[in-house]
């Protein structure tokens, strides 16, 4: 029954968990992306009722959680997670939960706590727990979700499948220094997964710091914060991966949002300049345009709808479409018109040279705090700076002079 109602369901593949076994009749309704979306809103309800979540949890999830992120933490979490925790850690019992820990309990952290801990009861579902420096905020986090703040660094990790490192990255270096002799103490096959979100920081440094192959590095942003993110993520190659410990990150990032898996760490340095710092584009835009439309006489309000359900609406046209973006603009231009005119003095600005050299410059400075080489892009050499030590520039001078 799974392969057809994956049929039904745009050729999305789903693993189907056991909870939602009594509703599957309903999948063949299915018409549309959007009644796909209200259709798995409607079994998503009828399975946290069922499962008696607390009135919190439930409101959160049921408003929050997009469709594609409540299918991969069932089918991710519930499914995946109970046999890699018996396969993949073979030091726990079969029926052990797994163990995320939490190093940082930020807005971030939050974000992907939240859906983790509003699962239903299952031998797969991660136990979770949280170290974080303010006293208050740790409270605050624990008490919220009903886990456990630990505020020994060293002991927060005893046991722990997976570290999530949430830190700000100034502070990467010290808790490597306090983490690194408690997990060099555990055997090779006990190390556990570490994937951190914190900006700028490669994974060699994490693999030196802290002693563990296994490193997974991400770049969410922050529309993560309501569930709408895009987390692009990459794993250290020297890391020996099972599958399970794949489908455990993927499930957890997909707390998320969206979520793209990259082969080379390269491409979460230049993620960063797109949709890690994505969104400041986007709002220094939304601030122009109802700047604008303030100035032209709308009030703040009425302004501030037109334009964000403008870009929104954009986003969803262009997504459900697919079309080429010059084709979609075309769309919206007339000879003559007036959105001829306004595209004629962007151009005129330069638009899309200033949006080309914010990327480039936000791209060099991710390299930068990474201590790689920046000097990429237009107008920059391509080539590393120490290939440049033995090379003859006098040759230059003396054809130039010719």
């Amino acid at each position: 029954s799974s392969s057809s109602t994956s049929q039904s369901c745009h050729s999305v593949k789903l693993s189907i968990p056991s909870p939602l076994t009594p509703f599957i009749k309903l999948k063949p309704q299915i018409q549309s992306i959007n009644s796909k979306y209200r259709l798995w809103h409607k079994i998503f309800v009828r399975v946290m009722l069922s499962s008696r979540l607390s009135s919190t949890s439930f409101s959160f999830l049921s408003t929050r959680l997009s469709s594609s992120s409540f299918r991969l933490l069932s089918t991710r979490l519930l499914s995946s997670s109970s046999s890699s925790s018996s396969s993949d850690n073979k030091n726990k019992k079969s029926n052990e939960n797994p163990v995320y820990t939490f190093i940082g309990a930020g807005a971030m952290a939050e974000a992907m706590i939240a859906p983790l801990c509003a699962l239903p009861p299952s031998p797969s579902k991660p136990v979770i727990k949280i170290n974080e420096l303010n006293k208050d905020r740790s409270a605050e986090v624990a008490s919220a979700f009903d886990i456990e703040a630990i505020p020994v660094l060293e002991e927060s990790v005893e046991g722990a499948d997976m570290i999530i490192m949430a830190v700000k990255p100034q502070n990467v270096q010290a808790v490597f220094e306090r983490l690194e002799p408690v997990l060099s103490q555990r055997p090779s096959s006990d190390k556990p997964v570490v994937l951190s979100i914190c900006a700028g920081v490669p994974i060699r440094k994490f693999v030196q710091g802290l002693g563990c192959s296994k490193v997974v590095r991400s770049m969410p942003n922050t529309p993560s914060m309501i569930q709408q993110g895009m987390t692009v993520w990459a794993m250290n190659e020297g890391g020996s991966f099972t599958e399970g410990e794949v489908d455990m990150c993927r499930g957890l990032l997909a707390c998320l949002g969206s979520e793209v898996m990259v082969e080379d760490e390269k491409f979460i340095d230049m993620a960063t300049s797109i949709s890690g710092s994505g969104p400041a584009y986007i709002f220094l835009l939304v601030e122009s345009m109802v700047d604008t439309a303030v100035h032209m006489g709308f009030s703040r309000d009425t302004a501030t709808k037109l334009v964000l359900q403008t870009i929104l609406g954009s986003a969803l046209y262009a997504m459900d479409t697919g079309d080429h973006p010059t084709i979609l603009k075309n769309s919206v231009t007339s000879p003559a018109g007036t959105t001829a005119s306004a595209l004629n003095e962007l151009e005129r600005g330069s638009f899309k040279t200033v949006i080309s050299d914010a990327i480039w410059a936000c791209y060099r400075r991710s390299l930068e705090m990474g201590d790689n080489d920046s000097n990429i892009g237009p107008g920059r050499t391509r080539l590393p700076s120490t290939e440049f030590q033995n090379f003859d520039f006098s040759a230059i001078q003396r054809q130039q002079r010719k």
